[in-house]
């Protein structure tokens, strides 16, 4: 983290500094660097959409923290509602057919579906993992579990 300085309308930062002076008043500004898994979104309303999203989430993962390990993976990866939404339709298909799918073809729906993970080889089975350790979609874990070996599920 950096605190940063203003002086005469420049932005300076000095790691040292606890606040930022502009026309002789103080204000603290803490400025976070950011990280390499914050995705740019292009608008005020999708993130404060996301904001509010994440922080439903936390209510609901402080209530059932024992049932909360896919509310973890959506914050951690910091999905969007829409995001959630085609995975669990997905997941709700594979649930009434887990063999409607092709093998080693659960991934690439994924990465379809949410096109910011196409490139991540762990997406399908955190999500997957997660899912089975909520108690939901047991049975595509399963199924994904024995006959796609590029998840590699245990």
């Amino acid at each position: 983290m950096t605190i940063c300085q203003i002086k005469t309308g420049h932005l300076s930062c000095h790691p040292a500094a606890n606040v930022i002076q502009r026309k002789k008043v103080f204000y603290l500004c803490q400025v976070q660097a950011p990280t390499a898994r914050e995705i740019p979104l292009t608008s005020t309303e999708e993130r404060l959409d996301l904001l509010e999203y994440q922080v439903e989430l936390l209510r609901h993962t402080l209530k059932d923290p024992k049932h909360s390990q896919f509310n973890n993976v959506i914050l951690e990866r910091q999905l969007t509602r829409s995001d959630v939404n085609k995975i669990y339709s997905l997941m709700d298909m594979l649930s009434e057919n887990p063999t409607a799918i092709d093998r080693q073809d659960f991934s690439s729906k994924l990465a379809d579906l949410v096109p910011k993970y196409q490139n991540d080889a762990h997406f399908a089975s955190s999500i997957l993992t997660a899912l089975s350790q909520d108690g939901k979609y047991e049975n595509v874990y399963e199924y994904l579990k024995e006959n796609d070996a590029s998840l590699d599920l245990k």
